[in-house]
Order: structure tokens, then sequence, then C-alpha cells
């Protein structure tokens, strides 16, 4: 057999080369002398050289140059990327809209403690009216979720073992045999879909196309992304939407989720609606059974509701039937001949010249009227409520920062002081805050996805809130330059970070933008260095 070339060998060397190929290069070099001399030159030089490129590492990571200490993690890159980033969104919306939210819906931020408050007695007054059947539900999904979580958390720990991967397997395979109520699920991609009539769809289906029109009937639920969706027929389950478009001609035996620039609503909802969009009409023939929630631009109600209303528009016609109470956050509100409202009206508006009801409109209960005037007095910050309750905050922040780096300290080592670090944080958070919702809302459809789109929805806003701590941590660290992990640099650093973060997103005009993107930034920078920690346990445990 003629001697391999020095290339062959080589490969042989590196471990490069196929089984068979590998296989016929060890018979050739057990019998050729000179073959096995090279390759056995070629494997010492090959140790050599990854041993001087494991002590050149060591050396640069350990070794300070100079004799100066490793560099403190630098701010430049995180405060330049946030900025910049402030300020084009901010001149973009000045742009394409010229306008701040209205007072009228700004209890819908989250971040404000009137927004807080607000969503605060809603629940009350939703739990007040329905407390028996709210806490049954209440108890048997925490019920769900502590079983969820607690299988999970079992199964993460037995897939460590070999036996117990075998025991999760099993058990997952039974579970999988076991007769569950479901059903299947046609998903539908092309340029228009349509069930046409007098066609049935016994199953679920999920559609993401430009034009998807439902004339027929589909058993299941009604999953849609498209720019026109168009429901003439038959849902016998929920319908959840999303497009340009969105109109309702037919029936709809569930709950409906509809998001869209226009909807419009002229058949019957045998539930719930909840809808956001630029405007939303219900019909003179628009029959809705369950409640109502409604954030957007415009909306006009000449149909039936069977519940309650919850509007939040700039601009609210009723001319129809609402079954309990109307309750309305905008800045014009319009009660019409012959609407009728079985309930409460409640109304909050600028002024009460803003607010107009029919002689002949009808509200069994009482009509109340609040005003939203805008603030003409001292600027919020030469009020002494302003900084207690930033206190406070920062208070809550501190023990919540200490708890996180205590149960994981792999998170002291967060990084976001190189461009890369940060983009790649801010694209993994942006698609956790928006897919998340989105997943756990899908998965919510099916009743065994409860419990899971429960607890993804809890994790979600943990890491909501975490998310700007950790990135006071890592300011914080940067201010102090210090490597020190006690317990007082720590706070310190916790401390420092988190008041120069408050300053931020209080600035005027791009305050806010700072604020959502600094929790965009801050929760990848959460589950990029949780991925990297695991990765980093999986390899050291592999060694």
């Amino acid at each position: 057999m003629t001697c391999p070339s020095e290339f062959i060998l080589a490969q042989h060397a590196d471990g490069e080369l196929g089984v068979e190929s590998a296989r016929g290069i060890l018979e050739h070099v057990d019998g050729c002398p000179n073959c096995r001399n090279r390759v056995d030159g070629l494997m010492a030089e090959n140790r050599l050289l990854v041993q001087s490129l494991q002590e050149a590492v060591v050396d640069a990571e350990s070794e300070p140059v100079d004799g100066v200490a490793p560099a403190a993690p630098s701010l430049f890159w995180l405060a330049t990327t946030v900025a910049s980033l402030a300020l084009c969104f901010r001149t973009a919306f000045g742009i394409l809209f010229g306008f701040e939210m209205p007072e009228a819906v700004a209890w819908l931020d989250p971040s404000r403690l009137s927004g807080q408050l607000n969503l605060l007695a809603e629940a009350l007054t939703y739990g007040a009216r329905d407390a028996a059947a709210m806490a049954a539900s209440a108890v048997n999904a925490l019920g769900f979720t502590v079983l969820w979580a607690g299988a999970l958390v079992a199964g993460l720990w037995l897939l460590q073992r070999r036996r117990g991967a075998a025991f999760v397997l099993g058990g997952l395979m039974l579970a999988l045999a076991s007769p569950l109520p479901g059903r299947a699920i046609d998903v539908r991609t092309d340029a228009t879909v349509t069930v046409a009539e007098g066609e049935t769809l016994d199953d679920t289906l999920i559609a993401f196309a430009e034009s998807i029109t439902v004339d027929g009937v589909v058993t299941g639920d009604l999953i849609a992304g498209g720019q026109v969706v168009i429901v003439r027929g038959v849902v016998e389950g929920n319908l959840v939407a999303m497009g340009q478009r969105l109109e309702i001609a037919g029936t709809v035996r569930g709950t409906v989720v509809g998001l869209g620039q226009g909807i419009d609503v002229d058949g019957a909802i045998d539930g719930d609606l909840y809808a956001a969009g630029e405007s939303l009409v219900v019909g003179d023939g628009g029959r809705i059974g369950g409640n109502v929630v409604m954030a957007g631009a415009d909306a006009s109600f000449g149909g039936a509701v069977g519940a309650d209303v919850h509007a939040f528009a700039a601009r609210l016609d009723v001319s129809g039937e609402v079954g309990r109470d109307l309750t309305v956050y905008g800045d014009r509100v319009v009660i019409q001949a012959p609407a009728r409202i079985g309930g409460d009206l409640e109304a909050t508006v600028a002024d009460e010249d803003r607010i107009q009801v029919d002689p002949g409109a009808t509200v069994v209960g009482e009509t109340t009227i609040e005003l939203h005037e805008e603030e003409i007095g001292p600027s919020r910050f030469a009020t002494v409520s302003f900084y207690v309750g930033q206190i406070l905050r920062l208070g809550a922040a501190v023990v919540a920062g200490l708890c996180l780096l205590w149960l994981l300290p792999a998170f002291k080592g967060v990084r976001l002081d190189a461009p890369r670090d940060v983009l790649t944080a801010g694209g993994v958070g942006f698609l956790a805050v928006v897919a998340t919702p989105v997943a756990a809302l899908v998965a919510a459809i099916t009743i065994i996805g409860i419990p899971v789109a429960i607890v993804a929805i809890m994790a979600w806003i943990l890491g909501l809130y975490l998310s700007k701590i950790l990135v006071a941590y890592f300011v914080g660290r940067a201010l102090l330059k210090s490597g020190d992990d006690s317990l007082g640099s720590t706070v310190l650093a916790l401390l420092a970070g988190l008041v120069l973060v408050a300053v931020a997103v209080n600035v005027p005009l791009v305050g806010g933008v700072i604020n959502v993107l600094l929790v965009v930034i801050g929760l990848g920078a959460l589950l990029v260095t949780a991925y990297r920690a695991a990765v980093s346990r999986r390899e050291s445990e592999a060694v």
C-alpha cells in the first residue's frame, strides 16, 4: 500500500477522518514505521500547541498586565446605545404621531402609581362581585400551577441522572398514552385561506395568510393572523385574530381576542370580547353575550352587550344596550337614544361638557362622572410624595436584587460593556417581551395549557421586574470599579446603580423610552446570562 500524504496523516492525527478512513490509516501505520513516526510527531506537536494555547489563555485571564488590575465594566456602550435609541424613538414618535399619550388612557401605563392603583381597584371591584367563583377558579389554577411547577423542577433534577431520565421518559409516554379530551389542529399558510360555505372543519384552525375567510363551520378554535380576517360562518370555539381588519358577521361560540386597525362586529359572540385597535364598531345587529374590554381611538356600540363594558377610547358612542355596567375612560362620551345601560355609568373625562347623555337614553343605575384635568400645579419633582415613593421602590429593589444574586450568583457576571453584548441582550429581551404573552395566550386556549400559561406569565412579570435591577447592578459595579463580591460591596453597587437608573427613567421627554429600553435589555441580559451559566455548568460536569 502506498504511504498516505502528509495532509492525510495530519487529518488522522487531528481526528478529522471518518471511521472507515481512520481504520485504514491505523492498519497502514501499524505496519509502516516511517508513517508511525510521522503520526507520533504530529500528535506530539498538537499536544504541545494545545498546552501552549491553554497557558496563554490562563495567563491572559488571570495575570494583570504590567501590574494593572483587570479593567472594570464600562458604561460607555450601554449608555451610548440606550441614549441613542431613546432619542431616535422619541423623535420618530413625535414625527409620526405628533402627540403624547392622552391623559385619559395614561392609567394603562403600569409603571405609574395611578395605573397600578386603578388596576387594583378594578380587580377588587370584580372580586367583590364574583368572589366565590373567582376564589374557586383561583384555587384550581393555583393547584395546577403548583403541580406543574413541581413536576418541572423534579423533571429537570431527574434528567441529570440516567435512571431519572428513563423514569421521566416513561412517565411522559404514559401521560401521552392516556386518553385526554382535545381536538386536532389544522395549520394553513397561503395567500388566501378559506373555509367555504357548507364546509365543516372538525379541527382547531391556525391560519396565517393575507386574507382569511370563514363561511363554513370550524368546530374548534380559530387562531388567525392576516391582513383581513372575516367570519361569516360559525366558530364553535374561541377566536384569536390579529390583522388590519377583523369582521365578525357570523357566530363565535367562545371568547374573541382581537387585535387590529378596525374591528367590526355585526354577528354574535356568545363569550367575552377583548379588543385593541384604532376602532371598534358593534353594529345594530351585533350581539355579545359576555363582557367587553377594549382599548382604541374610537368605539361605537349599536348592538347588545350582555354584561359589562370597559372602554378606554378617545371617543365612545353608545346607542344600543349594555346589560350591566358601562365604565369608560376617554375624551368624549355620547350616550344616544334609545341606548339602555342596565347598571351604573362611570365615565372619566377631561370636562363635564365632554359627556352627553340624551334624554331618551336609559341608565338604570347611578351615573358617576370623574374629571382627569391636567395638572397645572407644581411639578411632581417638587412634591415630597414623589421622593418617598422613589425611596420605597429603591429599598424594595435592593432587597429583590440581593435575593436574586444570593440565589443565583451567576448573575453577578452579567456583561453589558460591549456593543455585541448590548445588542444581543436587546434582541433576546425584545423577543421575550413580545413572544411570551402571545405564547401564553395560545397555550391558555386549551384547558391542559392553562397552568403552563399561568406559570409563563408569572415568570414573565417577575423577569420584567428584575430586568432593571440586573442592569442597575451592572451600572453600580461599573461606577464603583470594584470586583469585590462582599455583601457591603453588593449592596453599594445595587444602590448606586438603582439611583442612576431612577434618574434616567425620570428624565423629561425620553425617560419613558429609556425605561422601556432598560427593561428590554435587562430581560435579555437575564436570559443570556442564565443560558451561559447553564452551558458552563454542563461543560464543567462533562469534564
